[in-house]
């Protein structure tokens, strides 16, 4: 495509972004937006010319940009999906812009990257992943490339899934099945597993590793040599300052199989947290209007976490607690005397307050006025990963208080010692949390911690 070409009446070409083997990437403009709001127009072209083929592939695209709609509206940190179509032969999908630069680029004005903000970008990272993990999606193709950090927030943003690029390499097998010849990743971020087209979530981990040692290192993965006999790469002669706990985090994730390497994101992010205990976390920023989704928005704060026991107060999303006590009067007045009429599905997935236990230990997230926004950061918690997550009136717990507020919680315990453990990795998530014991009997000690 050319420069001030208009793609379906409405895109209006900027400039290209780049492209590769499987098409072309172009800055654009909606111009049927007021703003003329920017986006990333990919122009994917398969690569067998066949009936049968642009068929299989015209049902897997329609699928993959589901996929990626849903993640690109339930998470900050991926860029939304604005339309997807076929014109042409092409396949085209309309994303988000995110303007920053991209980590290969800040490398290169850098040089180098500092431990700490290594161990930032990784402790921002590994929630994503955690998320597209447990939507049983692989991104296959995690490099430097395709990490920007966002100018608004300095949040890295994961960009450029792998699936999609696949099935533009579909071709029909000898029985007469649909399978993509290519292999998705990038030479030397690619453990060997995905090189032989058998990817978990362990080769994610892996690429992303290779990530941090190419920010710690200024080398790429092939410019470091490796062990000729275990396969291990030897890339700590050019990071001599590194501490050795990151160190060998980084050399557990890189491992050459993975059965050796971390499980998870999450189990990778737990042996992170005693190296980030004095950077900025995470922190969970809501929105103060209701909006078609609430996802956890991240933003690095401006101090250590504490963890000290937090105030009585619970946290709100911007509200004092006598302001959303006086605007829960009327609402929730009429809520508790007449009931509320609640969505079934949500009934089903939600733990509401005819579902608590007498007394139980939870960890508290985040405390509404307004059932809407408590919803939606349950169903949001639950997208994440946290399956115990749910709500409860915390008048019905009176040693908590008598405010007529929703308590959300990621998960309840029948023991303060669970609890505890649970903190220590939810607080990557949100540094506002804390371990509290819930109970019928008024002169209960809350325990908070």
């Amino acid at each position: 495509m050319t420069t001030e070409q208009i793609l379906e009446n409405r895109y209006r070409i900027i400039r290209s972004l780049g492209s590769g083997g499987f098409g072309e990437t172009y800055l654009a403009e909606d111009l049927h937006m007021p703003s003329a709001r920017r986006c990333v127009i990919k122009q994917l072209k398969p690569i067998a010319h066949n009936p049968t083929v642009h068929q299989l592939v015209q049902e897997r695209f329609a699928r993959e940009a589901a996929i990626l709609e849903e993640l690109g509206n339930s998470h900050p940190q991926i860029p939304s999906l604005y339309a997807y179509f076929e014109s042409n032969g092409k396949f085209y999908l309309v994303q988000e812009w995110i303007e920053g630069e991209t980590l290969t680029n800040k490398l290169m004005r850098e040089k180098t990257i500092t431990e700490s903000a290594a161990i930032e970008i990784l402790c921002s990272l590994l929630p994503v992943l955690d998320y597209v993990h447990y939507k049983r999606i692989i991104h296959r193709d995690i490099k430097p490339d395709n990490i920007i950090l966002r100018n608004r927030d300095n949040s890295p943003v994961l960009i450029d899934f792998g699936a999609v690029k696949e099935i533009m390499g579909t071709t029909i097998t000898t029985s007469g099945n649909g399978s993509s010849s290519i292999i998705i990743g990038t030479p030397g971020f690619m453990p060997s597993e995905q090189a032989i087209g058998r990817p978990m979530f362990a080769s994610d981990l892996y690429s992303l590793g290779l990530t941090a040692i190419y920010l710690l290192t200024g080398k790429i993965p092939q410019e470091i040599s490796t062990d000729p006999v275990t396969g291990t790469i030897l890339w700590r002669q050019y990071a001599p300052t590194v501490s050795a706990t990151l160190a060998a985090i980084l050399d557990k994730v890189i491992q050459p199989h993975p059965r050796d390497r971390y499980q998870s994101a999450r189990e990778m992010l737990d042996a992170l947290q005693p190296l980030a205990i004095d950077l900025p976390f995470p922190t969970t920023v809501l929105p103060s209007q209701s909006p078609q989704f609430l996802p956890t928005i991240t933003s690095f704060s401006q101090s250590p976490v504490s963890t000290s026991s937090p105030p009585e107060q619970l946290s709100s999303t911007g509200l004092n607690n006598w302001q959303k006590a006086g605007i829960a009067g009327s609402v929730m007045g009429i809520f508790l005397t007449g009931g509320l009429v609640l969505n079934q599905s949500k009934t089903r997935n939600f733990n509401y307050i005819n579902k608590q236990p007498q007394e139980f230990y939870f960890v508290a997230d985040d405390a509404y006025s307004n059932i809407n926004f408590a919803s939606e950061r349950v169903e949001n918690l639950q997208r994440l990963g946290y399956q115990g997550a749910g709500m409860f009136w915390i008048r019905e717990y009176p040693n908590l208080s008598g405010k007529n507020l929703l308590q959300v919680y990621p998960a309840k315990f029948v023991d303060r010692d669970s609890c505890a453990k649970f903190i220590e990795s939810y607080r990557l998530r949100n540094p506002e949390s804390y371990c509290v014991f819930g109970s019928k009997n008024p002169a209960a000690n809350p325990d908070r911690f």
